[in-house]
C-alpha cells in the first residue's frame, strides 16, 4: 500500500475504496496496515526534525553527522537524547554516551 501511495500520488481515500471493492476485508485491512505504517514514519520524522532543532537553538548549528544518527536513531533513542538536551553543556554531551 505504501508503495502504490508514494509511486503513483493515489488519493488514499481512492485507493482504500479500490482495495475493499478488489479485496473485501482483507483490503481494508492491508489498507489500514500501510496507514499506520505511514503514520508512524511520519512521527518518528517530526520527531527527529524536532530535536535538531532544539539542538541547533541551544548550541549553534548541528553537524552533519549527529544530524544523520538523529535521523536513523529509533524512537526511544531520540526521546533519551531530546531529555539530555537540556541539561548538557554542548553538543557532545547530548551524543557522548552513545
Amino acid at each position: 500500500v505504501q508503495y502504490i501511495v508514494e509511486v503513483t500520488g493515489t488519493p488514499t481515500g481512492d485507493l482504500e475504496t479500490l482495495l475493499v471493492s478488489e479485496l473485501g476485508p482483507g483490503g481494508e485491512e492491508a489498507f489500514v496496515t500501510g496507514a499506520e505504517q505511514l503514520r508512524e514514519e511520519g512521527r518518528r520524522a517530526g520527531q527527529a526534525r524536532l530535536l535538531i532543532k532544539l539542538l541547533d537553538l541551544r548550541f549553534g548549528a548541528v553537524a552533519y553527522g549527529y544530524a544523520g544518527r538523529v535521523h536513523a536513531a529509533d524512537e526511544a533513542q531520540v526521546d533519551q537524547w531530546a531529555e539530555r538536551v537540556l541539561d548538557a553543556a554542548d553538543i557532545d554531551e547530548v551524543f557522548e554516551a552513545d
